[in-house]
């Protein structure tokens, strides 16, 4: 069976939200306004912004921001152990996740957001993707 691409969507919003998840902020970032932020994940194949891949094949994850325009994508990250996963940053609301998928690994990719209407504070929004047989 051949891993299929994955489209995934990205919502920010300010304050706590019933099934959002509260962010990871970026050690040091300023955050002049002591906002907290939410964030969800919807698509990949779960419904949750997670990717689990059968079989193998190089696969792409397209992921796109759709929250507020002072809203913007600063970068992919990848956890520490990953071995399989690149990326490409194309503009301020879409990026996408490259995974070579060419063996078994659970790993995570997050996406970087700064939030251009409070100081440029940075903040980490992370799904994961599972590589299976």
């Amino acid at each position: 069976m051949t891993a299929a691409n994955a489209n995934v969507g990205l919502d920010v919003t300010l304050g706590e939200r019933v099934g959002y998840t509260a962010v990871t902020f970026v050690p040091n970032t300023p955050n002049p306004n002591n906002f907290t932020y939410s964030y969800k994940y919807s698509g990949g194949n779960d419904g949750n912004g997670n990717v689990t891949e059968s079989g193998r094949g190089a696969v792409d994850i397209f992921v796109t921001l759709s929250s507020d325009p002072r809203y913007q994508i600063a970068e992919v990250g990848f956890a520490a152990t990953n071995t399989q996963l690149s990326s490409t940053h194309t503009d301020a609301t879409h990026a996408t996740v490259h995974d070579y998928n060419t063996q078994d690994e659970d790993d995570y990719y997050n996406i970087l957001i700064t939030d251009t209407g409070n100081g440029n504070c940075q903040f980490w929004c992370d799904p994961r993707v599972t590589n299976t047989d």
